[in-house]
């Protein structure tokens, strides 16, 4: 869980709990831009690529001629995986 109020807390605890995590993610969003989303969201492929998308993450192109991932995954080698943000989202503000 991530807002842990010790056992016994009271209502105060878990608002003091919460606002922290909402001033440690407003800190956060000053410095870079933040994507937010749910299990919901994080298990549907698609739902998942638009959230990131709209944040300036895109796939990294891939040849659909010869599909390296797959010869990767075959042969027990780990993926790697980046993300490459668009020129937009680079920008800090």
């Amino acid at each position: 869980m991530k807002y842990r109020v010790p056992e016994g807390g009271d209502a105060d605890a878990a608002t003091e709990a919460v606002w922290r995590e909402k001033k440690r993610e407003d800190r956060l969003r000053r410095r870079v831009d933040v994507a937010r989303w749910t299990w919901e969201v994080a298990l549907d492929r698609r739902r998942l690529a638009a959230r990131l998308a709209e944040h300036g993450i895109h796939p990294l192109p891939t040849n659909t001629w010869i599909d390296l991932g797959t010869q990767a995954a075959e042969s027990g080698a780990p993926r790697q995986l980046r993300a490459v943000p668009s020129p937009a989202s680079a920008e800090c503000t």
